[in-house]
């Protein structure tokens, strides 16, 4: 039986969390420093304004960046840098994000906690920085900033667009709308927090910082169309030809999209740590992502169905918001949550669940 058959109501899964750095490295913890300038960082690090972008002129720069709401604070993690240099990196600073812990410190205020992979390493910061770390890239370095700001849960979702509009025109891109929003981010749950990750090209202009322009690079290339995502991935699938490639994220398995105009849909997929989210906290997770209520554990069996891909068992999801939809699968295989998902423009979703069932069921796990 397909999965459409056996779907029995609306909702989706999630992926969560991607456990470890790989590294034995002792924990570096540090305090942070309270300063207003830490607020002109984060906020006017960048004499860049304006949000147009110039068509004839190719991207040079990439930027990886998190932001994390804890209590009262919210935790700012980014790294920009060439295409080329980045996209050395951006696997190895994903994950370095998804090990991140809390601790209690001063005043009851949460600090973030890390290891660092071999050959990383951590300056103390500044009145600006809470820390800065520099990640080896050949005989380069590139920085990631750690700085933090107090926020308000009032209106969260405003902040967090704020911001993530905000290094859009430090990179020369035009803002994003609330709508467009989850559609184009990650949500990486670490240690009871979530954190909001973006990934972005564009033009960055350094303004006042304090460090030079960054060289430029290449494009790391695009994702194709393939009947396996590696040679070497245990996953295979066969896409629709009507999907085209979508956007490279280091997390990504595989990646697709659908645009029509102004309407679009992402597909994905991305294996986590076993373990990543129970179904329920998934299920829950993006149904607020789509503007529906939350369920409890009694009402799983009744929305999520059961499905089988390439042997193992899981849940097929379909949750339809009033302007977003999300259609998703989960599967555990060889030791790893397995999340297979679409989501954006609802008509465009309709369109194309059919193709999205018929994909799941040419996925094919490689044994070993």
């Amino acid at each position: 039986m397909s999965p459409k058959q056996r779907l029995s109501s609306c909702f989706v899964v999630s992926f969560l969390i991607f456990l470890g750095c790989g590294s034995d490295d002792a924990i570096v913890e540090y305090k942070v420093k309270k300063s207003q300038l830490v607020w002109e960082e984060n906020h006017l690090e960048s004499n860049q304004t304006s949000t147009s972008t110039d068509a004839s002129t190719a991207e040079t720069h990439r930027m990886l960046a998190a932001i994390m709401p804890v209590g009262d604070q919210a935790w700012f993690f980014k790294l920009v840098d060439s295409l080329e240099n980045v996209a050395k990196v951006a696997d190895s600073f994903e994950k370095f994000i998804a090990g991140l812990s809390f601790k209690q410190a001063d005043a009851g205020r949460l600090e973030p906690v890390w290891n660092l992979p071999e050959a990383w390493r951590a300056q103390r910061g500044n009145e600006m920085r809470f820390a800065t770390i520099e990640v080896p890239v050949g005989n380069e370095k590139v920085e990631i900033s750690v700085t933090s700001l107090g926020v308000s849960s009032e209106n969260l979702e405003q902040y967090l667009l704020m911001n993530v509009n905000r290094w859009r025109g430090q990179l020369k891109l035009p803002p994003w709308s609330r709508q467009q929003l989850p559609g184009n981010s990650q949500e990486i749950s670490l240690d009871g927090v979530t954190a909001t990750y973006v990934d972005m090209t564009g033009q960055f202009d350094s303004g006042g910082m304090s460090r030079a322009p960054f060289a430029g690079g290449a494009t790391p290339p695009r994702p194709s169309r393939t009947t396996a995502s590696t040679a070497n991935s245990p996953v295979r699938f066969v896409p629709p030809t009507e999907w085209s490639a979508g956007r490279q994220a280091a997390m990504r398995k595989a990646s697709f999209e659908v645009v029509e105009g102004e309407r679009k849909i992402d597909i994905s997929i991305i294996d986590l740590q076993a373990g990543s989210g129970t179904l329920l906290a998934n299920v829950n997770r993006w149904r607020g992502q789509v503007g529906l209520a939350a369920v409890t554990e009694a009402d799983l069996e009744q929305v999520a169905a059961n499905i089988d891909i390439s042997g193992s068992p899981g849940h097929y999801v379909e949750l339809v918001g009033e302007s977003l939809t999300i259609l998703g699968a989960i599967v555990e295989y060889g030791g790893k949550d397995w999340y297979v998902k679409l989501m954006g423009d609802t008509e465009l979703a309709q369109r194309e669940k059919d193709r999205f069932t018929a994909f799941l069921e040419t996925i094919e796990f490689a044994t070993n």
